[in-house]
């Protein structure tokens, strides 16, 4: 699964730069020589492209594959987060990081407050990281009204997910142990938000796909 979100993640990467350019795929095809068939592919993550490929297509988007010691990641897509964020509109931006924040505060609580949660409860958790954290490198493809409230839904979903698991100081001893129904609540409540999550990514890109898809397809743009 991590491999794939991966995938999207880059995917929506160079989604983004092409966008930038105000290129369609078919002319990032024309320019790099990549059929418009695998940019495509590339863009929503269903293929894993050669390095040769990836190589071609940022040459022509302008930007940059490198690779950095594990320890310079954050700050290297906090930079990226950064350079972004002016093009998101701000309440996308708000409910991206809110349901990251989220998600990072819970995996914290994995190690104490929530320690004795269940497994299941853990791995939703993660899921939804894996889920939500490549889409704030994405933000403008939700910018359209109708995937900027579900995005706005899915975040204060998650949020009340995350006040049933965050107990007031003087209840946090034994929490998980004594509030069973509370952590199966919100386990429910987080799977829910990655499945529309996923649902809502999927939509968005499909859209744009279909916006950018020529009314015909050369023979040679079927092959990936």
């Amino acid at each position: 699964m991590q491999h794939q979100v991966q995938l999207e993640a880059f995917g929506g990467v160079l989604r983004q730069a092409r966008e930038a350019k105000g290129w369609s795929q078919r002319e990032l095809a024309a320019r790099s020589g990549v059929t418009q068939a695998n940019i495509s592919k590339i863009e929503t993550g269903q293929v894993d492209p050669q390095f040769s490929t990836l190589v071609e297509l940022a040459r022509f988007l302008d930007i940059e594959m490198i690779l950095a010691p594990r320890q310079a990641t954050t700050a290297i897509a906090a930079i990226i987060r950064g350079a972004s964020a002016a093009h998101v509109p701000a309440q996308v931006a708000r409910d991206l990081e809110r349901i990251n924040s989220a998600a990072r505060i819970m995996r914290q609580s994995a190690e104490g407050v929530l320690a004795d949660a269940p497994a299941s409860f853990h791995q939703t958790v993660q899921r939804l990281g894996e889920t939500a954290a490549p889409l704030a490198l994405a933000g403008t493809s939700f910018a359209a009204p109708f995937a900027a409230r579900e995005l706005s839904r899915i975040a204060a979903q998650v949020s009340a997910a995350q006040k049933l698991v965050t107990p007031a100081a003087s209840a946090r001893s034994g929490f998980a142990q004594h509030n069973p129904k509370m952590i199966e609540q919100a386990e429910r409540r987080l799977a829910e938000a990655v499945r529309a999550l996923a649902v809502l990514r999927n939509t968005v890109v499909h859209r744009a796909d279909e916006e950018q898809r020529p009314a015909y397809v050369l023979d040679d743009e079927e092959d990936a």
